[in-house]
């Protein structure tokens, strides 16, 4: 996806920052490249535009909230979507028990079974011959 420049990116801040840090880093850039500190130089008079504009949108509430917006639309239209990659679900090994049940269960069903017979026979009363 291209990158749009935008006025944060002129004044080399994040697009969430507060009007505080907006302020200083247009200060820092104005310092940076007043004409005033480079006299006779057309590019430091260029950029020294760029980083004013910036500020004025920026610093602007309603200004930036409509620049926002600009960012927003041209950055959809270059949207592309690419599917995230979902790694595979790992799952544990079963337990010792789990496996050993897996393969024994009917034995287990069948004493525990056999088990009960036993002790209900035991257990019944029979009379004594």
């Amino acid at each position: 996806m291209p990158h749009v420049r935008t006025h944060y990116d002129n004044l080399k801040v994040s697009r969430d920052a507060p009007i505080e840090v907006i302020r200083a880093a247009h200060k820092a850039l104005l310092i940076k490249y007043h004409p005033d500190s480079h006299p006779g130089n057309e590019e430091a008079a260029r950029i020294t535009r760029i980083i004013n504009r910036s500020y004025d949108v920026l610093s602007d509430p309603a200004a930036r909230l409509e620049h926002d917006h600009w960012i927003a639309s041209e950055e959809s239209e270059s949207f592309e979507f690419v599917p995230p990659v979902i790694p595979p679900r790992q799952v544990p090994p079963p337990s010792p028990l789990k496996r050993w049940l897996g393969k024994h269960w009917l034995t287990l069903v069948a004493g525990i079974f056999i088990i009960a017979i036993i002790v209900g026979v035991l257990f019944s009363g029979f009379p004594n011959t």
